[in-house]
């Protein structure tokens, strides 16, 4: 009867143990998944500034355009 108790308390210590071992893997697997989350977020973060870059140029352009506007009418 002793050994059948401490073999039980053995057996819910493993069942712990597992559970613990799950409790774990689910955590490991929000901090993937949150680790995936980031990586997307830098890649917007990025594709943004990709956009800005692109504006900047744009709005360069543009005040390339009206200087040279500008020196056409001084020219007049």
């Amino acid at each position: 009867a002793v050994a059948t108790a401490a073999e039980v308390t053995t057996t819910a210590d493993v069942a712990v143990a597992t559970a613990a071992e799950v409790t774990t893997r689910a955590d490991e697997a929000l901090a993937t998944a949150a680790e995936g989350t980031t990586t997307a977020d830098e890649a917007v973060a990025t594709a943004a500034e990709g956009t800005t870059t692109a504006d900047e140029a744009v709005a360069a352009a543009v005040e390339v355009t009206t200087t040279a506007d500008e020196e056409e009418e001084r020219t007049r």
